[in-house]
């Protein structure tokens, strides 16, 4: 059965929806990660909020990313996530992008 995006990032959990719709304001992005983070239930956000300062500790003056999981259109394609450091992805065309190393 189809679902439609809108109706998928809402079935995830209540409340996700808006919250997506809340990451396309302006926002930095320590910030967006604070409002991810802030969102998620206990115990998954203290277990989140662990790794995550484990992860900078470790790795301090990476770079930090943040991707909400919609595209362009602003639809939802992907789950929300946090990615650290940096790296560049070469396509088969030729092309290429920066993109995080680890999420």
């Amino acid at each position: 059965m189809w679902i439609p995006a809108n109706a998928w990032a809402a079935s995830i959990r209540p409340g996700m929806g808006q919250f997506v719709a809340s990451m396309r304001r302006e926002m930095d992005v320590p910030e967006q990660v604070e409002a991810y983070l802030a969102s998620q239930p206990e115990p998954k956000q203290a277990d989140l909020r662990r790794l995550h300062a484990h992860i900078l500790a470790e790795f301090p003056g990476c770079r930090l990313w943040f991707t909400d999981g919609t595209n362009a259109d602003g639809k939802v394609v992907a789950n929300p996530n946090i990615g650290y450091g940096a790296c560049t992805i070469t396509y088969a065309d030729g092309s290429s992008r920066e993109f995080y190393r680890m999420a």
